[in-house]
């Protein structure tokens, strides 16, 4: 189920669209995001990499960038999301 803040409360039950840009299994994935019926030229790039840390662990980064001139409160509310998600992620890696 997509999670909105509340400065996005329009995007609610949006779809995102994307393409598969980049694999390399194991270390780093990236991939397009626009939300289903958006102007082609908003389109974004996620970049997810994973990299190792002390004795066994690893951290990912995530990377979304490509954003335009003045589409710094849209980058901002992303980056919320971005937290929460992660948060989770690493909640559910924690077991």
């Amino acid at each position: 189920m997509p999670r909105r803040s509340a400065a996005s409360a329009s995007r609610i039950d949006s779809a995102v669209h994307g393409e598969v840009l980049a694999v390399e299994p194991g270390r780093h994935f990236a991939h397009s995001w626009s939300w289903d019926g958006g102007d082609p030229v908003d389109r974004t790039v996620v970049s997810w990499t994973v990299e190792p840390v002390g004795r066994g662990g690893s951290r990912i980064v995530l990377e979304h960038g490509g954003w335009g001139d003045g589409d710094d409160a849209l980058r901002d509310d992303h980056l919320g999301y971005w937290e929460s998600y992660l948060e989770d992620l690493a909640a559910l890696l924690a077991g």
